[in-house]
């Protein structure tokens, strides 16, 4: 039977190397944690999609304000029916305020609201299981050095960023940039860029007490306006909406 839950770790906790038989998939609600796969490994904070298969070995370290996620646990007959339905589901793949996110909070709200309503939450979970075919294009092979350090500078300097001195500082063009980055990464820059203002907003969210006014600036909109329009459009909720979903805490793992 599918598992939903709420679910807390500690500051710090870390996970060595395990696997679970049940197929997950998990949205990090506040906080962050850093996840290890074999020789791949990535970072993961507020708004953070992962899918991972059944058995799948891996490793977490949980961040210094700790870290909550929303859990879809699926059985393992579950989670083979998917991976036949979906190819999205057959291996690890995490992405960042991505497609699926709004479908997730709304299951989470489901979850906070009416936690005895299986019908509900049965509904609620296909519908961010069916919202996992817009990962696919997440993301493709992996890239070249180059074109994972512009990413990993785009994530530094957040609204700051200027693709043309990006590109040069690179080495390429800024229209190569962009459609190597579009084949890679599955996403425009602009979109990608726009995704990481609306992390970085939720991240502020979490863990601060910030006037939401604050917390555009910071996330590099242009006003409170703007970061309203695009936080909805990411995930559903308004700013104040997500942050009222933060304020009650379910038990830590």
């Amino acid at each position: 039977m599918t598992r939903v839950r709420e679910v807390s770790y500690r500051p710090h906790l870390l996970q060595p190397r395990h696997a679970h038989a049940e197929t997950t998939v998990t949205l990090v609600v506040a906080g962050s944690l850093r996840e290890t796969v074999g020789r791949a490994q990535e970072t993961a904070r507020a708004l953070s999609i992962v899918v991972k298969p059944g058995d799948t070995e891996h490793a977490d370290q949980f961040g210094p304000r700790g870290t909550r996620t929303v859990q879809i646990g699926l059985t393992s007959a579950e989670g083979k029916s998917l991976r036949e339905w979906e190819p999205a589901a057959r291996q690890w793949r995490w992405t960042h305020a991505g497609p699926a996110v709004p479908a997730f909070l709304r299951l989470l709200a489901f979850l906070r609201t009416s936690p005895n309503d299986e019908v509900l939450l049965e509904r609620a979970v296909t519908d961010v299981l069916s919202s996992l075919r817009e990962l696919r294009s997440e993301p493709r092979g992996d890239p070249p050095g180059w074109l994972a350090q512009v990413r990993e500078e785009m994530d530094d300097l957040g609204a700051g960023v200027r693709v043309r001195d990006v590109a040069a500082r690179a080495g390429v063009h800024p229209v190569y940039l962009a459609r190597q980055f579009r084949r890679y990464f599955g996403s425009s820059v602009v979109s990608y860029l726009q995704r990481r203002r609306v992390t970085r907003a939720a991240d502020l969210i979490a863990s601060s007490s910030l006037p939401l006014s604050m917390v555009a600036f910071q996330a590099g909109f242009a006003d409170q306006s703007h970061l309203n329009r695009s936080f909805r459009s990411g995930t559903g909720f308004t700013p104040g909406g997500y942050a009222g979903f933060i304020r009650s805490r379910p038990g830590q793992g």
